[in-house]
């Protein structure tokens, strides 16, 4: 079924008054999962360093973007959620790192709102992706926003591999329902491949051990078993096996290049170096 124009509309407004409804009890609902956040963070440490500019996408109330400003990255966090830009503020205000941070309203499906200076990168943690209805819009959004050489890195709630279907999970978040889209590695993957090519994939969450467990442990253990899932699960068969999946992107020289030599296919088990 084809969506009609306003739908997509529709879909960003009711995202966006979701994720304000729950501005205020989102770090403490993440705080479960601060293991995978820290490794997020080593691998955006690996990538990004002092005086770089990095687009944090679907920002939320800003811990990656916090993070990489401590390091002394500029940082561009954009967010549909007046409510977890304002919380953003308040904690880079608190922080001392209101220079180094610049929160913005930004639907990043729209090309023609999104920043035109280059980025040295592009984030987006738990999910933001999930919800976009266009990915592929963002994908190109995406590459005419990276420097040539730059790295985007996504952290999305994955599916299973099964077929070529695209799982949707309706997550409430403050009172109301927010659908999201999973998807496999192979399938993310593909979304942006006309874009992108593939430098690292791994999985986490339920790699090596059930779902849930790391978060369970203390921190700094969730930490080393979720950086043992990330070593472990860059090929099959562990690939996807988790309930996240991460993608490390490079842009392509041109857009309109076609997957060809130095690609990878999450499936293959093969990954660009």
């Amino acid at each position: 079924m084809r969506e009609s124009p306003t739908e997509p509309r529709d879909h960003h407004r009711r995202a966006g008054a979701a994720y304000d409804a729950f501005a205020e009890a989102y770090d403490h609902a993440l705080a479960r999962d601060l293991w995978a956040r820290r490794v997020l963070w080593r691998h955006h440490r690996r990538l990004f360093g002092a005086g770089d500019r990095v687009l944090d996408v679907a920002c939320g109330t800003g811990a990656d973007s916090l993070a990489l400003a401590h390091r002394g990255v500029r940082v561009v966090a954009a967010d549909l959620s007046p409510g977890m830009l304002v919380r953003l503020r308040r904690k880079s205000r608190a922080e001392d790192l209101s220079a180094r941070v610049t929160p913005v309203a930004l639907n990043v499906e729209r090309p023609g709102l999104a920043p035109r200076t280059p980025f040295d990168g592009i984030v987006s943690s738990f999910a933001g992706i999930n919800t976009l209805r266009d990915p592929r819009a963002f994908a190109a959004t995406a590459a005419s926003l990276l420097r040539p050489g730059g790295r985007m890195v996504l952290h999305l709630l994955a599916s299973p591999e099964r077929g070529g279907d695209t799982a949707t999970r309706t997550i409430e978040l403050g009172g109301q329902s927010v659908d999201h889209l999973l998807y496999s590695p192979r399938q993310a993957y593909r979304l942006f491949a006309p874009w992108f090519r593939l430098r690292l994939v791994y999985s986490l969450d339920g790699v090596l051990a059930p779902r849930g467990w790391a978060a369970r442990l203390p921190v700094p253990l969730g930490t080393a078993l979720g950086l043992l899932e990330a070593a472990a699960s860059r090929r099959p068969p562990l690939l996807g096996r988790g309930r996240f999946s991460v993608l490390d992107l490079e842009p392509r020289p041109t857009s309109q290049e076609s997957c060809r030599g130095g690609d990878s296919d999450p499936s293959s088990g093969r990954q660009a170096s």
